[in-house]
């Protein structure tokens, strides 16, 4: 029966169009991605977990289905903590495809609490009842002191809000008092212990300004400067007080409250060490002027002690001994002039002479040059040597050395020793007829 009803199908359909499983997954997320396009979704996050990638996946869950999640590590940073599971959210993105398992999931790039709505209407209505009440007058808001003496700080000791007013204190006018009132700025406690904080201070009376800060954060995290009680604490503070809450987009309760409203803690900072800076100037800019005026009074003096001084050597017999001295000098100076004049008289005729003596002493030597070459080119002339280069021989006894001028001078067996150009002979005499006998 089954092969039937196919077949009839078959017979049917007429050339009918078969996608393959990746071009209908196609198909599929971009139908997704242009219908939907950015959507906000809002759930119980589960199974969060971030991968060695630095990419976070989680599922978005309610009592009646799930949705898979995935937000890219560019657009983790700052909220992991509100990825948590078990925690209510809000996440704006697109849906899109995963091809290699099919499914559909939501490409996250925002996050927010879920609750942020039902506290954004608890802060607008705590802050339209405080205003009604007048919390917010400009009329009632107090002064700051331009130079305070002593700082009083509620916040955290431990939260680098602190380390950032402090440094920036230190920086431009370390010269501040400054007393940390420590207190819980983010959870449940944070409210009672501002408020009793700025209520000890309010009792203490010794700070000139209380400072009510903290650094960042989310709504969550800043809602204890929205609370009631923190509020009425401000506004019952005999001392001014500046709130500086957060980064400059963020405002409280405690902004509206306070005589002062300071976008971040460290242009709280900047604002009272602005006073001190200015003081600093003003003392720098008339010390200049005090050692300005000091040296010119100097000056002044120094000059008129100068006149004086001229004119009492004028009027005294120092004036009349400088007088010689002054010809003495020029005495001196007449006499070292002439001096040197006759000095240089004689040294040019003492170079004069030298030269002379010069001339005479090298043709002399020149003379004495071309006959000592006269007399060495005779030398060369009758030096024996050089007749022997010309082929000639001389002739000596071996024993004595006696040169042998005439045949007398040997007998029979005497030795000889004949030198030549290159080399020596020996030989013996012996009488010619035992040559020829021989021969």
């Amino acid at each position: 029966m089954e092969d039937t009803l196919f077949t009839a199908i078959e017979q049917n359909a007429d050339d009918p169009q078969v996608y393959s499983v990746s071009a209908l997954t196609e198909e599929i997320k971009l139908l997704l991605e242009t219908t939907f396009g950015e959507v906000w979704v809002e759930g119980e996050v589960s199974n969060f977990r971030i991968s060695p990638s630095g990419h976070a996946y989680f599922r978005l869950k309610d009592e009646k289905a799930i949705l898979e999640c995935v937000i890219w590590r560019t657009y983790l940073a700052g909220r992991k903590d509100l990825l948590q599971d078990g925690l209510m959210v809000r996440i704006l993105g697109e849906l899109s495809v995963y091809p290699p398992r099919g499914g559909y999931q939501m490409v996250a790039r925002l996050v927010r609490p879920a609750g942020k709505g039902a506290l954004q209407e608890r802060f607008e209505r705590l802050k339209a009842t405080l205003m009604a009440e007048g919390l917010f007058d400009e009329s009632r808001k107090k002064p700051i002191p331009p130079l305070p003496r002593c700082i009083a700080v509620v916040t955290s000791p431990g939260g680098a809000a602190i380390q950032d007013f402090l440094k920036i204190l230190d920086s431009r006018f370390p010269h501040f008092r400054v007393v940390i009132a420590p207190a819980r700025v983010q959870g449940i406690e944070a409210p009672g212990e501002i408020a009793q904080a700025l209520a000890d201070l309010n009792r203490w009376t010794v700070p000139d300004v209380i400072v009510v800060t903290r650094g960042g954060g989310s709504l969550e995290d800043l809602w204890a400067f929205n609370e009631e009680v923190v509020a009425r604490a401000i506004f019952a503070s005999e001392i001014p007080v500046i709130s500086a809450v957060g980064h400059e987009i963020d405002f409280t309760i405690s902004d509206f409250v306070a005589d002062l409203r300071l976008p971040t803690p460290t242009a709280a900072a900047e604002y009272l060490a602005r006073g001190g800076s200015d003081l600093l100037r003003e003392l720098q800019l008339l010390s200049d002027q005090c050692i300005q005026l000091t040296l010119s009074r100097l000056e002044s003096l120094r000059e008129e002690i100068a006149g004086w001084q001229e004119s009492l050597l004028r009027c005294s017999p120092v004036a009349s001994v400088n007088v010689l001295r002054q010809r003495l000098d020029d005495l001196v100076s007449h006499l070292v002039t002439q001096g040197l004049r006759r000095l240089e008289t004689r040294r040019v005729r003492l170079q004069h002479e030298a030269e002379r003596l010069m001339h005479t002493s090298k043709t002399a030597l020149d003379g004495r040059r071309h006959a000592f070459l006269l007399l060495q080119e005779g030398i060369k002339a009758m030096d024996p040597a050089a007749v022997l280069r010309r082929g000639y021989s001389i002739t000596c006894v071996e024993e004595t050395g006696e040169v042998i001028v005439c045949a007398a001078q040997v007998s029979e067996g005497t030795l000889l020793s004949t030198r030549l150009r290159e080399g020596s002979l020996h030989s013996r005499v012996v009488p010619r007829e035992k040559i020829q006998e021989e021969s």
